[in-house]
């Protein structure tokens, strides 16, 4: 059997539910920046980033605006896609082809079995009236 203090004489929670002073954190110093690599005397300082590499015009394609660049990319995107769905259609059917080459020589084998008994037993069938 438990019984509850009252608040007064200090339960938990009410020690967590009284307000708290914010804590001070403490500054910390920045860290001093790495000094920027310099270049191996006698040598001309190389491009940070592909922004500030040489330009060059990618032969072809890149001598070219971009929005004719989009459309050459487009439509050799649209024949590549072409191609791909005749590859598919081709696949299916001789896929299909195959299935039912496969059917039907299962649907040929019990006629054609039955067809090698008959005749296996022909030579020594009764005839009839003799």
């Amino acid at each position: 059997m438990g019984f509850k203090l009252p608040s007064s004489l200090g339960s938990k929670k009410a020690a967590a539910l009284a307000p708290q002073p914010p804590k001070v954190v403490p500054k910390v110093a920045p860290k001093p920046m790495a000094a920027p690599n310099r270049p191996a005397p006698g040598k001309a300082p190389g491009p940070t980033t592909v922004m500030e590499g040489p330009k060059r015009a990618m032969l072809g394609l890149g001598t070219m605006r971009v929005g004719r660049q989009y459309t050459i990319l487009g439509a050799i995107f649209a024949i590549l896609f072409v191609v791909a769905a005749g590859i598919v259609f081709i696949d299916n059917r001789a896929a299909t082809y195959g299935t039912a080459y496969v059917s039907t020589s299962a649907q040929m084998r019990m006629p054609i079995a039955r067809g090698v008994r008959r005749c296996a037993e022909a030579p020594y069938a009764r005839r009839p009236g003799g």
